[in-house]
């Protein structure tokens, strides 16, 4: 969903992304770095929370400050900066203090989207942000995403097959997907012992 929008509000030719590991500066800290695993283009930078050891505090500010834009630059839409957190329920009440405290002040210029299971932890941010909840897929997008699946690879997918994976996976369509892939490995395997030749 986050990449969606990002290509629909860049177009996805300006939205190259590549994945790199980035340092980032302890000070006071026992350690004198940590290396965080980040997703990044010329428009955003994702982070994940779940990676950070703690060290949630350093990696978002300095995400924050390098986002900041020079003061000569009219800001606009193609220079417009976005931080993408995932796992953003574990943001403290106090670094969700100084992040609303950024966007006020440099206001326009930079977004931040959190990605959480419940904005419910994002107390302290949560009134500056626009809330978009995901309802997980009905049991017919479910089927509709397998048979658009079975189409692209050119697999005979039995509509009765489809609803049945799609009924054991209880609206994960991530499941729903894992499940038709081991179906179809496994139907292949067996196809190339019953068929050797």
């Amino acid at each position: 969903m986050v990449l969606a929008l990002l290509r629909d509000a860049f177009g996805p030719d300006n939205l190259k992304i590549e994945e790199l590991t980035k340092r980032i500066e302890l000070k006071g800290e026992i350690a004198k770095h940590i290396d965080v695993k980040v997703k990044i283009s010329d428009h955003h930078v994702e982070v994940n929370l779940a990676d950070l050891h703690g060290y949630e505090k350093y990696v978002i500010t300095t995400l924050l400050n390098e986002s900041i834009p020079p003061p000569d630059l009219i800001c606009d839409h193609a220079n417009c900066k976005v931080i993408v957190v995932h796992d953003a329920d574990r943001l403290s009440s106090d670094l969700q203090h100084y992040v609303g405290w950024f966007l006020g002040r440099y206001a326009g210029c930079n977004k931040i989207i959190f990605s959480c299971s419940s904005s419910s932890n994002l107390d302290a941010v949560e009134h500056l942000c626009k809330v978009v909840r995901l309802k997980p897929p009905s049991f017919d997008e479910i089927i509709k995403v397998l048979e658009f699946i079975a189409t692209q690879e050119g697999i005979d997918l039995p509509r009765g097959l489809a609803s049945r994976i799609a009924a054991s996976a209880s609206n994960n369509l991530r499941q729903a997907i894992r499940s038709f892939e081991a179906t179809w490995k496994a139907k292949a395997i067996h196809s190339r012992k019953t068929n050797p030749f």
